[in-house]
């Protein structure tokens, strides 16, 4: 199955407690019966419109006792469409201090 053009997107650097809106361009419309983001806190699907799912990453305030300045972002969620087939989607990126 090839329904996205990309299975995972980039967002760079994300500053802590700021949000980003992160966007998957499906290949074909497609019949999406349920989403589940792997990190329901930190993760919410927004929309489904025009080929564009868009979910609301909101980053966190950075760990106090970490003493880095960035940390990886890998987050994901999983799709699940009407025939019953499933797929997993992902974003990555840097939450900085």
């Amino acid at each position: 199955m090839n329904n996205w053009k990309n299975y995972t997107v980039n967002i760079g650097y994300v500053k802590q407690n700021t949000s980003v809106e992160v966007k998957f361009e499906s290949n074909i419309p497609l019949k999406i019966q349920h989403i589940s983001p792997g990190c329901a806190s930190c993760t919410k699907f927004v929309d489904y419109k025009d080929n564009i799912l868009t979910f609301k990453y909101i980053a966190p305030e950075f760990p106090k006792h970490l003493d880095v300045k960035d940390i990886v972002i890998n987050k994901g969620a999983t799709i699940y469409y009407e025939d019953g087939t499933s797929e997993e989607l992902k974003f990555v990126g840097i939450l900085k201090r």
